[in-house]
Order: C-alpha cells, then sequence, then structure tokens
C-alpha cells in the first residue's frame, strides 16, 4: 500500500494548485508523532506509542480520527486499512475506501507470526467494506466484494516514476533469478525453492535471489539447508530502496512471484518496467496484468512442474524474448504509469465529491 500511495502521488503533483492532498502514515519505528510538509504534500506520520501494539492499532485509529476533525477534508480516502477505515466511518465526511487486500483470504495462507493480527482484521472486513457507499478497487477480480447498492470504482495500482524514467545499463551477463516479496510459505517460497533445487542441476550458474522480510520460520529455516547445500547460490536481502531495486531488477533474467494469495502485486509491474520477464501464479488479478506468452508467464498456483518447465523455458529462450519483453513494458506505460492512474483518480474524487 506503500508503494501504491508513493506512485500516486507521483501522479498527483500535478494537481496541487486545485487540492490539497493529507497524507496520514502509521510509523511502528517511530517514537513521536511528525507532522511535515514534503514536495507540496501534507505528511502526518503516526506512531502507536505502546510497542506492544500493532501499526494498525485502535490506537492510532483514535489519532487519525482526531486528524480528521483538525483538517474537516471535503474527502477521505481510507486506502487498505481496514482499522483506520473503521474509525472513519464515524465521520459526517464524505468517504472512499480502496480495497488493496483481502485479510479472510489472506488468513487461509497465512503461515507467519502476525496471524493474530489478520484475523483481527479478517473479522472487521465484512463490516468496513459493506459499510462505504464509495468503494474503489483495483480490478474486476475485487467486485465479488461489494454489495449491490455500493458504487464501485476500478483503480489499478501505478508504477513509481523512477521505475520508469532510469536509464541504468547493466553489461555484465545475468544470472539472477529475482523473487521480492515476504519470505513466507503465503508468496510460495516453498514451491519456488523446491523448483530452484531441481532446476539448480541442470542449470548451475544461476543464483536465486530473494528480497524481503521473512517471519515465517518454516521458510527461514529451508533457506538456510539451501544456502549450505548450494554455497553462494541463494541470496537473501532485506526490503530495498526503489533504486536498489532497479539494480537487482537490471540484473536479472527473469522475476519469480509465485504467490498463493494476491491481489495486484506492483512487484510485477516493476519488474515489466525494467524489461525482465515475469513468472507468476495465476492468482488474485495477476491475469489483468500478464498474458500468457504474450507479455509474461501464468502458470496454476502451487504447480511445481509448471513452474519449472515456464522457468525452464525462459532460461533456454532468454535471448529470443524481446517481443514479450516490449509487451510488457508498452503495457505498464500505457496503463499503469503514475499520469494514467492519477487522472483516473482525480476524476473519480471528482464524481465522489460531487
Amino acid at each position: 500500500v506503500e508503494t501504491a500511495t508513493a506512485a500516486l502521488l507521483d501522479g498527483l503533483k500535478k494537481y496541487q494548485s486545485n487540492y490539497k492532498f493529507y497524507i496520514c502514515a502509521l510509523n511502528a519505528k517511530g517514537t513521536s508523532d511528525k507532522e511535515i510538509l514534503n514536495d507540496g504534500f501534507h505528511f502526518f506520520f503516526i506512531t502507536p506509542h505502546f510497542k506492544f501494539l500493532r501499526p494498525r492499532s485502535f490506537w492510532a485509529g483514535f489519532k487519525v480520527f482526531n486528524i480528521i476533525k483538525k483538517i474537516k477534508p471535503d474527502l477521505i480516502h481510507i486506502n487498505g486499512n481496514v482499522i483506520l477505515g473503521f474509525f472513519a466511518l464515524f465521520s459526517k465526511n464524505k468517504k472512499c475506501y480502496t480495497i488493496h487486500g483481502i485479510p479472510k483470504k489472506e488468513k487461509s495462507v497465512w503461515s507467519g507470526k502476525d496471524y493474530a493480527g489478520i484475523w483481527l482484521e479478517s473479522i472487521l472486513q465484512k463490516f468496513v467494506f459493506n459499510s462505504y457507499k464509495n468503494v474503489i478497487i483495483l480490478s474486476n477480480n475485487d467486485k465479488i466484494l461489494l454489495k449491490a447498492n455500493q458504487r464501485f470504482f476500478i483503480i489499478p495500482n501505478a508504477v513509481r516514476e523512477k521505475f520508469l524514467s532510469n536509464n541504468i545499463i547493466i553489461n555484465k551477463p545475468k544470472y539472477r533469478i529475482l523473487f521480492i516479496g515476504g519470505l513466507t510459505r503465503a508468496k510460495g517460497l516453498d514451491i519456488l525453492l523446491n523448483v530452484f533445487e531441481d532446476l539448480h542441476k541442470s542449470y548451475p550458474d544461476y543464483i536465486l535471489t530473494l528480497i524481503g522480510d521473512s517471519n515465517d520460520d518454516f521458510i527461514s529455516e529451508r533457506i538456510g539447508k539451501l544456502q549450505e547445500k548450494f554455497v553462494n547460490k541463494i541470496q537473501v536481502f532485506s526490503k530495498q530502496g526503489a533504486d536498489n531495486l532497479i539494480k537487482f531488477y537490471k540484473e536479472s533474467v527473469v522475476f519469480v512471484l509465485p504467490s498463493l494469495q494476491e491481489n495486484m502485486p506492483i512487484s510485477i509491474l516493476e519488474a515489466m518496467s525494467q524489461e525482465v520477464p515475469v513468472i507468476a501464479s495465476n492468482v488474485g488479478a495477476v491475469n489483468e496484468i500478464i498474458e500468457d506468452r504474450i507479455n509474461g508467464f501464468l502458470f496454476q498456483t502451487g504447480n511445481k512442474i509448471e513452474l519449472f518447465n515456464k522457468l525452464k523455458f525462459v532460461l533456454d529462450n532468454r535471448n529470443e524474448l524481446s517481443e514479450l519483453i516490449n509487451n510488457a513494458k508498452q503495457k505498464v506505460l500505457y496503463k499503469f504509469s503514475p499520469e494514467s492512474i492519477s487522472t483516473t483518480y482525480i476524476k473519480t474524487i471528482e464524481q465522489i465529491i460531487t
């Protein structure tokens, strides 16, 4: 959600003469609340104060409600946070809610230490989703969540401007297979690790690079064992900023996202923008981004054999995918740029406000 918001703000800069935008963000690592003006946007960074509470805690919800009373906005846009969406319902201001994730579905595949938080959000989910008259969804995939009397608008995620305007060129040979996301079974990491183990027998030069944070002990242990077995062939990095991510994309021969549950993953759009072939599980709205063998590759969720075969195909034909790569980049430029998404966003909020 943070990445999607950052990309949207890239496009909204040109509308600052007509609108004032206030962004309230939750900061779990901060020690005090902060209010700053940056690049024409007003930011409120909220801390939970109580370290044992999740960033999306009810205490943070009270704080956000007080900010709403202070600003008195023409529109409150809740961006994917169920608990803050709950507190915003007590305001009389016009409001809308963007559905980014579906806690009920996430709960069914969750395997990490934060299960309690997902469980709580899944309880609130139905009430909050049904309480908003105006709902923004990322794709047609989310229509099933809506009631007949709700008005919905489809606004996909955008790719940050930096990913569309960089000119980094990597001349060295590429042997990196890249994954970005939470290092959990919910993201299909056990599937990818098993496939890489089999793939390594025939393609020993390739390196599997995993970028993300882990709270799944099973996956952490599995990665550790494979790192001992395949020395220097499995790399793990914590979350990276945009500049570093671009370098990783540029150095990769393929990007793989084998998730069991997704909505509209931005990592796929970023990889496409960086001219990296994408292989992804056919889940959520992924098939609204990727057309199999046209601008990427889809495989049936959880199907290790299909993932292995498609990954092998990409590695065997890496120099013959220029048309597919170009199709992918053009789709991102046309449909998922900050300019395109922000224009749709402004038209949407004007419909809601008037």
